[in-house]
């Protein structure tokens, strides 16, 4: 396969405001950790037609740069551009539709599209391509926890009241789904240099102790532990955020610390915490280095073919009133034992077995935040369930109710791709 990888650093460089929470949070000034784009064109051969793979430390990529991109690609059809973001909530807003989370800075829109578009056009007119030996690996982590829990009896934080009768709280669930599975793909030279690395998994990107600073999350830590292993101090390291709408990290969930936190968990069970500096960067240090060790014990890909598959569907298919009038769907193969599957929204953990199924390929990295995701996709279980991603988020979201079939609309997105 020929590579050419970059990455590129989109920190704003004044005070912004962070997507992901309630709008009205003063803006950031204090950078704790870079943000980076990370960029892999790639062609299964010399002449063929190059698969761009973006990966970004933001929480979506939003239609605005979706748009810019092609625009500033015309060569390319949509199918050859896979946009992903790792849902970072410690970065600048890119989209555009759901105000209550926050808006677009426009300095900083302008700054982004520009550094991409030049960029991506570099690398896709270079004569620097690499010729790259592709391996892959899948290794088992244990860093996320469910985060839907059944409870009867709920305690308000905000106020003395409780409530008695069944409901499915944002809190700790260690008996239900999350998708553990980490899945690398490393380019190598001929002489063993690591060229870039792709990874995949699903967690929410919400460790990160000070939510008042900027941030990439666990991909940061990641990230460095990979630079350092392989020995490439500039390595692109693209992350891709899997199926994680119902996941967050399992350090987050509290302790038992004092006769009051321990009667409230008596009472209505578990719930989260923000994670201390320590507790952070233990649990991203172990994930990193899991990552690395499936570098380490990647297996070539004798097969390494690239063929790219994109469509896209009304989103009043799927919720009404989304601004975005697409939803799109994406796979990437190479080979057969290789696939990369994703769609723009926050889809939960329940998916990820069944996407699988259908790929049919060795190892399958499941995708979402692709594009603009218009929110959060459950399965017809939670939807009848109710709670957060049951539908309960779509007024912060800035939507309508979500389709009573949404579960067989999204498997029929994916099937069309696959």
């Amino acid at each position: 396969m020929e590579i050419i990888a970059s990455r590129v650093d989109i920190t704003p460089t004044y005070p912004v405001v962070a997507g992901g929470y309630i709008d009205g949070r003063k803006p950031l000034s204090i950078v704790s950790e870079r943000l980076e784009a990370n960029l892999a064109v790639l062609r299964s051969n010399p002449g063929s037609d190059p698969i761009v793979v973006i990966s970004l430390d933001l929480l979506y990529p939003g239609r605005i740069l979706r748009a810019a991109l092609e625009a500033a690609l015309p060569d390319l059809r949509s199918d050859q551009i896979f946009l992903a973001a790792s849902h970072t909530h410690r970065a600048p807003m890119a989209d555009d539709t759901k105000p209550l989370l926050g808006t677009p800075d426009t300095q900083y829109m302008d700054m982004l599209t520009q550094s991409l578009s030049s960029e991506l056009q570099r690398m896709i007119n270079s004569e620097q391509t690499q010729f790259g030996v592709v391996s892959a690996a899948t290794v088992s982590a244990r860093h996320s926890i469910n985060r839907r829990l059944k409870r009867r009896i709920v305690v308000s934080r905000d106020s003395p009241a409780t409530w008695f009768g069944v409901r499915y709280l944002m809190a700790p669930n260690k008996r239900g789904a999350t998708d553990e599975l980490v899945t690398v793909l490393v380019s190598r030279s001929t002489t063993g240099l690591a060229q870039l690395v792709i990874w995949n998994y699903a967690c929410h990107p919400v460790a990160f102790p000070h939510i008042n600073q900027i941030a990439a999350d666990y991909p940061h830590y990641v990230r460095s532990i990979l630079r350092g292993s392989l020995g490439v101090k500039d390595l692109p390291v693209l992350f891709l955020q899997g199926f994680s709408g119902n996941t967050r990290p399992s350090g987050t969930v509290s302790k038992n610390r004092s006769l009051r936190s321990w009667t409230r968990r008596l009472l209505a069970g578990p719930s989260f915490t923000k994670m201390t500096w320590s507790g952070y960067a233990s649990w991203a240090t172990e994930l990193g280095e899991l990552v690395a060790f499936g570098c380490s014990n990647s297996v070539r890909l004798e097969d390494a073919v690239l063929s790219s598959t994109r469509n896209v569907f009304p989103a009043s298919s799927f919720v009404e009133g989304a601004e975005e009038p697409q939803v799109s769907f994406h796979s990437i193969r190479i080979g057969s034992d290789f696939a990369v599957v994703g769609a723009s929204a926050e889809i939960v953990a329940e998916f990820a077995p069944r996407v699988r199924a259908m790929a049919g390929s060795k190892r399958v990295m499941c995708v979402g935040c692709l594009d603009h995701p218009f929110g959060y996709v459950p399965t017809r279980e939670i939807l009848l369930q109710g709670g957060y991603e049951g539908g309960a988020y779509c007024t912060m979201f800035n939507l309508g109710p979500l389709a009573q079939n949404i579960e067989e609309e999204v498997l029929q997105g994916f099937r069309s791709v696959l």
